[in-house]
């Protein structure tokens, strides 16, 4: 039995730095933009731009009560 997903893949770093194609500069934001947002979208990560999505805490209550790091934060 397959089993599915609910995430997209996530792609490197270094990949996703070749994908963008044009340089940011003063004078090109909106060409620029139009090929970073469909980016971001296809990999879930434009909702933490925008505030759909807000950040996980960095830290979480441990069952004994104690603060530890959180693993969603970092991941």
């Amino acid at each position: 039995m397959a089993v599915s997903s609910s995430s997209p893949p996530s792609l490197p770093l270094n990949t996703i730095v070749h994908m963008l194609t044009i340089k940011l500069t003063s004078s090109n934001y909106l060409l620029w933009r139009n090929q970073f947002v469909p980016l971001l979208a296809s990999q879930e990560l434009f909702g933490y731009l925008d505030g759909s999505i807000t950040a996980p805490s960095p830290m979480i209550t441990a069952s004994d009560g104690t603060p530890k790091s959180n693993p969603a934060y970092t991941s």
